[in-house]
């Protein structure tokens, strides 16, 4: 098997927001699947950080958002025109104040949660969902029994293979609100 090299995790793209820590790191075979599995629909990631795994999904063109409190959008506009690439649109400020997401239908989007903070903003953007959304929560094995950031829906979900690996193993499941 061959070993992953940095540039499988994009480990060669530059963060660009406030705190610039890197939770989810995966691989492009990972973000390939993550395509693929999404099919026609947008992706929404909820908690995009430095906008890593957004700028993946966008490398692959994948259509996708984010929404990220410590977002700052000066600093990307700049990173994208020094990169020559697209702006990644992100909503700077909390998911449970973000009510576009109740705009979100089964249909055209999906929602991820990649190695979000925990909290009970998993639990209360999942709540403004409208039913029948499809969340994937990409987290390390061990958070599922660490943590509740599922809080009432935990018990919906279930744990889906993929293809890629991540630096860390996460493991991703699925729930439908």
């Amino acid at each position: 098997m061959k070993k992953p090299h940095a540039q499988d995790f994009g480990a060669d793209r530059t963060p660009h927001n406030n705190h610039g820590i890197l939770f989810f790191r995966p691989n492009k075979a990972f973000v390939s699947w993550l395509k693929d599995y999404a099919g026609n629909r947008t992706i929404c990631e909820v908690g995009s950080g430095t906008g890593h795994l957004l700028k993946m999904l966008q490398d692959v063109q994948q259509r996708c958002w984010g929404i990220e409190p410590t977002w700052d959008s000066t600093s990307e506009i700049k990173a994208a025109l020094s990169q020559n690439r697209e702006v990644l649109q992100v909503i700077p400020r909390p998911a449970e104040q973000t009510d576009v997401l109740t705009q979100i239908t089964k249909d055209n989007t999906l929602v991820i949660f990649a190695r979000p903070s925990h909290s009970l903003f998993v639990e209360r953007t999942i709540d403004m969902l409208q039913k029948g959304v499809e969340v994937l929560y990409i987290t390390l094995p061990e958070n599922l029994y660490d943590y509740i950031d599922l809080g009432k829906y935990q018990s919906r979900g279930k744990k889906i293979k993929h293809n890629g690996t991540s630096q860390e193993n996460e493991v991703v499941i699925s729930l439908i609100k």
